[in-house]
């Protein structure tokens, strides 16, 4: 039918301008909105042949590594690795003479020009920026810009001298951005008038007080305030209670006044001291004697004997012995002092003299025979 046919017609056009976009713009559309390339033909190989050619690289690869591991096993030499193809670097001479006076020359302006500068010193006009470029701009407008803020100036000066000769009151002084407040004059004149009945009323209030003075009913109660219940026989009792033993007191006391306390009617002390348990006090509860008269015990301890040569002993040290290198053995050294003759020393015992006094020199020889017996007995 025609309605068909024009549906069909419209969707060709859409299709058409849909491709046009996509060669403009590919990557809003996908694959099936973009028409396939003019002569693209599929491409056909031989899957025997892509086999063979997959084998024959494996195969290769194998032979490499075979001979990386072969050639980790054994060091390569010199015939091994062969003889290297660089042949040098072949250059003009003459070519190479003319870049190094070229260089020459260079550096040598560069040492001159330095030592000029160091010779004048450079102004603001002859220190340069690279790359920099002067503004470039209209006189005329300079001009009328200089005018525009002299004029400004100019202006600010008056007014600051006006401002001078006339002090600013408040409508004078202007702030910015400040705007006055918008309200209804009734609705103000009401609060005035409410403002004023208050004061006066505090006015009248405060006069009706100072010609009576407020009493407890005239104060307000505390709101959230309760009186305290109780029993009031239970108060009386404790007030009675209070009432006797005051008066208690007071006879008391006016009996002590007419007759002074004696031992009977203080009575006893109730201290019974401090116990105290030791496990071994020893002789704590003893007689001290006093530190700077000394006096004699009945039972003296007796007194111990110093031990003598008798009763300590012989020493049983038999010396070292050593044995030199000839094999003859150090004689023992004899215990006891020598003289130069060679003899013996005899250690002279001390005697207490005895009561009687004729035998005194028959005593001092009888020790120094005695005691020469019993040194030459001990060994000492």
């Amino acid at each position: 039918s025609e309605a068909e046919k024009k549906r069909a017609e419209r969707k060709r056009k859409i299709l058409e301008r849909k491709r046009e976009a996509a060669k403009k713009d590919l990557s809003k559309y996908g694959p099936r909105d973009i028409e396939k390339p003019k002569d693209w033909k599929r491409y056909k190989y031989d899957e025997a042949e892509a086999e063979k050619e997959r084998q024959r690289k494996k195969a290769e690869l194998e032979a490499k590594k075979r001979e990386a591991a072969a050639a980790d096993l054994s060091k390569a030499g010199p015939r091994e690795m062969g003889k290297s193809k660089y042949r040098g670097t072949k250059f003009d001479e003459s070519q190479a003479e003319r870049e190094r006076a070229k260089k020459k020359a260079e550096l040598e302006k560069k040492k001159r020009e330095a030592a000029a500068a160091d010779l004048k010193k450079s102004g603001p006009r002859g220190q340069k920026v690279k790359g920099f470029k002067g503004m470039k701009y209209d006189e005329n407008e300079a001009e009328r810009k200089r005018q525009q803020k002299l004029a400004e100036k100019e202006r600010k000066k008056r007014e600051a001298a006006a401002a001078d000769l006339k002090k600013a009151g408040p409508r004078g002084q202007k702030v910015k951005g400040w705007k006055g407040a918008k309200y209804d004059e009734a609705e103000e004149e009401r609060k005035r008038q409410k403002k004023l009945a208050e004061k006066e009323r505090k006015k009248k209030e405060a006069a009706a007080r100072d010609l009576k003075k407020s009493g407890p009913r005239d104060a307000k109660k505390t709101k959230g305030w309760r009186g305290l219940k109780y029993d009031e026989s239970e108060a009386e009792k404790k007030r009675q209670q209070k009432l006797a033993a005051k008066e208690k007191k007071k006879k008391e006391a006016a009996a002590n006044d007419l007759k002074k306390v004696g031992p009977r009617e203080m009575g006893k002390n109730k201290y019974k001291g401090t116990k105290i348990d030791y496990e071994n006090d020893g002789d704590m509860l003893g007689d001290r004697t006093s530190t700077f008269v000394k006096k004699k015990s009945k039972d003296p301890l007796p007194k111990e004997k110093k031990l003598g040569p008798r009763d300590v002993g012989k020493n049983k040290y038999k010396g070292t012995k050593l044995d030199s290198k000839n094999g003859s053995s150090k004689k023992k050294k004899k215990s006891g002092k020598s003289t130069k003759n060679g003899k013996k020393k005899s250690a002279k015992k001390k005697v207490p003299i005895s009561a009687d006094s004729g035998s005194a020199s028959g005593a001092s020889s009888k020790a120094n025979s005695t005691a020469s017996g019993d040194e030459s007995e001990s060994g000492f």
